[in-house]
């Protein structure tokens, strides 16, 4: 047998470490008992009344087919609560692994671009040697440059 998907075994222990299984269990339980409780209510009715009167026979069936019913109901209500719950906390954990996977993408590409930056300046820096004016003409200008500059501050 092949092994399950990965998405199943996320969504296996998603429902395994919530209540999901169990307040599935709890409500069968208690649907059982409903229904339980409806043939005894049922059966007792027909007992105690005139077993020989078309009414008291329809009377306990219908307490033992409305019963069944709103158990089977509970149920059937209960499973959809549950599922629908369950599938929000689903999409709210793959929503929050998605966030924090971007995130963690984002800060990567960061860090990707500020070392690219400082690889780019490092080089620069040492390509940039100082340049020796070629001529005497050349420096005054380079000093004059330089004194408008502080005089600027």
């Amino acid at each position: 047998m092949a092994s399950p998907k990965p998405t199943q075994a996320v969504l296996s222990s998603i429902r395994r470490n919530t209540c999901y299984s169990s307040a599935r269990t709890i409500l069968l339980v208690s649907s059982v008992i409903l229904a339980l409780l409806a043939l005894v209510t049922g059966t007792s009715l027909f007992s105690l009344l005139d077993k020989e009167d078309p009414m008291a026979v329809l009377l306990s069936a219908s307490v033992v087919l409305g019963g069944g019913l709103l158990a089977f109901l509970v149920n059937c209500l209960g499973n959809v609560y549950l599922d629908a719950a369950d599938a929000l906390l689903q999409i709210a954990k793959f929503e929050e692994r998605g966030n924090r996977s971007r995130n963690e993408a984002l800060e990567l590409a960061r860090k990707a671009v500020e070392d690219d930056e400082d690889e780019e300046v490092a080089p620069q820096e040492k390509n940039e040697p100082e340049r020796k004016p070629a001529s005497p003409t050349e420096a005054k200008e380079d000093e004059s440059a330089d004194e408008t500059d502080e005089e600027d501050d």
